[in-house]
């Protein structure tokens, strides 16, 4: 992708004219693939190497489901600590 852009960016301003100029392929990129219990070992281990090796994170559905459950848990969490303290 680099080598493209820098294509388009040099050839006669069209990089300009179509976008080129704010194109990179140092950008992080997000997967969501299925569940957790349908990945084999073999798909956790090429999951990691594409994640290593392309800069993406790929993560399952449940990764996503846990993470939204932490965030209510800890928004819950302080609810409760700020409601038994006096208003100010």
């Amino acid at each position: 992708m680099a080598h493209q852009q820098s294509f388009l960016c040099n050839t006669a301003g069209i990089g300009g004219r179509i976008g080129a100029v704010e194109l990179r392929s140092d950008v992080e990129g997000l997967i969501l693939i299925g569940r957790r219990s349908k990945l084999s070992d073999s798909d956790n281990a090429l999951r990691s190497q594409m994640s290593h090796d392309l800069n993406i994170a790929i993560h399952t559905y449940d990764y996503i489901l846990d993470v939204a459950r932490s965030k209510v848990e800890m928004f819950a969490n302080r609810h409760k600590k700020r409601k038994g303290k006096p208003n100010r």
